[in-house]
């Protein structure tokens, strides 16, 4: 038997790092879907991502369709997130196609959160709409 060669066992060794971190623990894995809405109607193209607050599970994100449903996802096509708690960040794939002002706190500086559980979640997302401003006289 040929021994492993040290370019060989880090090959290795980063692809099982890989593949743990596209799974997470199973027993624990919850679906999170929900609507997106801006100003009351759906909205699509919209991006959710799911960032765990522990620092250890892997990222959740999916995208809303026609409909603004949106199903999240984890890396490699999978399915669901692990549960626990994540900050919810917004971005829109095609910035400026849909005039959508997504305001710091719900992307980057994002103060949406999320405590996901096991099994099923619906997470119902409303991006403040055009605020109408009415002059005095």
């Amino acid at each position: 038997m040929k021994p492993f060669s040290l370019r060989q066992a880090a090959v290795s060794l980063i692809a099982s790092g890989v593949l743990m971190v596209g799974c997470g623990d199973p027993s624990s894995i919850a679906e999170v879907t929900g609507t997106i809405t801006y100003g009351g109607k759906p909205v699509s193209g919209v991006s959710v991502q799911l960032v765990p607050k522990d620092g250890k599970s892997p990222l959740g994100r999916g995208t809303a369709d026609e409909s603004g449903r949106y199903t999240i996802g984890r890396a490699m096509g999978k399915k669901g997130c692990a549960a626990g708690a994540y900050s919810v960040r917004l971005s829109e794939q095609d910035p400026g196609s849909q005039q959508l002002n997504i305001p710091e706190e719900m992307s980057m500086k994002s103060t949406l959160t999320l405590d996901v559980k096991p099994g099923r979640n619906t997470f119902d997302i409303e991006i403040p709409g055009p605020k109408s401003f009415s002059q005095k006289k």
